[in-house]
């Protein structure tokens, strides 16, 4: 999807919003800014991190870009590429349909942008500090937009206050970041933390069997990722692929589970209680698999308007969708327990009485040994343990 031009939301639509503030932390900052260039019809996104993104935080993609008036205006409260009519808003196609992130952003910290169209040979730059900007000056830029935040909270002693940790928020960032790269595969990641660390995650080819499960793979580690059993279904107008842990692979806590709708990252807390209840009842077991479930469904079934974060999402018709999620989970399931009550069955013959090991021979536990019979002449020969000793010796 490809922005429109920004604009002042009216009156109505900042009443539909919930108004509440939407930057908590500096992985929200992340959040919102990684948004607009996925909004912007970006196919690789650029991160620097320092200290956390309390020092710093660079994000710079290859989108669209914007001309100095929608800079201008993008700096506003409550403008937004999005159009404003309710039903528009009720099936938020675009990620920061808020109208509110970006400006509270440049509350916040010391802030830049550099934007460049496509139709146009140079770009333009704005500064702000406080919220007060400078004259925008033209300047060379590539096509797209680089947004830096410097000095995130310098101004605001609460939002630091409650930030967390250095570790704990670095672990907030970077999960914030593998979440957007497996919902969205076929952008390039690149990651820079403190200069030293680099994550890069190249867009997935067109022609990659599954885009999904490859970019999981190298994303995550082997315990979580290797594996992984598929499964895709349709139920009416909503499409379900989701990749789990074999019983092998199980873990003491849901933390290795998430959840994508429309490519978005989301939590629903419902369908995290049916996915684990069905997953335990079927393989009658306590501890929880890695999950990765994907939804697409219409986006005028979502609200997403009720959590600032838009990350908490609520469905318009919740018991058909969750109804909809339970026979899904029920045939995936319950398909994956015959392929294992079969491979058990292999199993117990493999372990028991005789093994094919060449389409011509059979080897066969005896009570005094072992035989081996060729099918193709109907013989058998037979070695008794003994034998099989003095072979060893």
């Amino acid at each position: 999807m490809i922005l429109n031009k920004i604009s002042y939301m009216s009156q109505n639509a900042i009443n539909l919003m919930n108004a509440d503030s939407c930057i908590l932390d500096a992985s929200c900052v992340l959040k919102e800014l990684i948004e607009n260039s996925i909004d912007a019809g970006a196919s690789k996104i650029t991160i620097k991190i320092e200290k956390e993104g309390l020092q710093l935080i660079q994000i710079v993609d290859n989108g669209k870009g914007m001309s100095p008036q929608d800079m201008l205006l993008s700096i506003e409260k409550h403008t937004s590429s999005k159009n404003d009519e309710k039903d528009e808003l009720e099936k938020s196609e675009s990620l920061g349909f808020r109208g509110l992130a970006l400006q509270q952003i440049c509350n916040l910290g010391q802030t830049e942008i550099t934007s460049r169209q496509k139709n146009r040979s140079r770009g333009f730059y704005l500064r702000l500090t406080d919220g007060k900007y400078e004259p925008v000056k033209e300047c060379y830029s590539e096509i797209g937009t680089k947004i830096i935040i410097r000095n995130l909270f310098y101004n605001s002693p609460s939002h630091k206050k409650n930030s967390k940790s250095g570790r704990q928020e670095l672990t907030k960032i970077l999960k914030i970041i593998n979440q957007y790269a497996i919902g969205y595969p076929f952008i390039g990641f690149k990651t820079s933390i403190d200069g030293k660390k680099d994550f890069i995650f190249e867009k997935e080819s067109k022609e990659t069997i599954n885009p999904l499960l490859s970019r999981i793979k190298k994303i995550h580690s082997k315990k979580i990722s290797e594996d992984l059993i598929y499964y895709n279904g349709v139920k009416g107008e909503t499409t379900f692929n989701l990749f789990y842990s074999n019983k092998k692979n199980l873990f003491k806590a849901e933390k290795n589970q998430s959840y994508y709708i429309n490519n978005r990252p989301f939590f629903n807390e419902k369908v995290q209680k049916i996915l684990n209840k069905i997953y335990s009842d079927t393989f009658s077991t306590s501890r929880y698999p890695a999950f990765f479930l994907f939804i697409s469904l219409p986006n005028s079934e979502i609200n997403y308007r009720l959590d600032p974060s838009k990350f908490n999402i609520h469905f318009h018709n919740e018991k058909e969708t969750l109804e909809k999620l339970t026979s899904f989970l029920d045939e995936a399931f319950h398909d994956n327990q015959k392929i294992n009550k079969n491979d058990e069955k292999k199993e117990i013959i493999l372990n028991g009485s005789f093994v094919n090991f060449h389409k011509n021979f059979i080897l066969e536990q005896t009570n005094s040994g072992i035989s081996i019979t060729n099918t193709e002449k109907n013989k058998k020969i037979e070695i008794s343990i003994e034998s099989l000793t003095k072979l060893f010796e």
